[in-house]
């Protein structure tokens, strides 16, 4: 019979306890001494190098679009936008200083 001793990947401790099951499947453990949890098996995240290229040259070989050009320096303001005081798309006419309402603004 082979017995596995486990290590805690970050302070290298044996004093590991189950601690459920990964999303995956795998198992997972929590260290008694620095209280990290870590999996079975651990894997990385980042893509392989093969799969790091084809994204790269997906990339690059698509269609520019209108996304790639530079955004406006300055919001755009919006006839919706200048009657209302939140802005939430409640527009209300725009009125002067006497508070009569202002010709042609506002809501249609």
């Amino acid at each position: 019979m082979v017995t596995v001793t486990l290590r805690c990947q970050h302070c290298q401790s044996t004093n590991l306890v189950r601690n459920g099951l990964a999303a995956d499947g795998r198992q997972r453990y929590l260290c008694r001494d620095c209280q990290q949890r870590s999996r079975e098996e651990p894997r990385t995240n980042a893509y392989s190098d093969e799969e790091r290229e084809q994204i790269l040259r997906a990339y690059d070989e698509r269609e520019p679009s209108c996304a790639d050009s530079p955004a406006p320096s300055a919001s755009r303001v919006t006839p919706s936008r200048l009657g209302s005081k939140k802005g939430n798309g409640t527009a209300r006419p725009l009125r002067d200083a006497g508070g009569s309402r202002v010709s042609g603004a506002g809501v249609r």
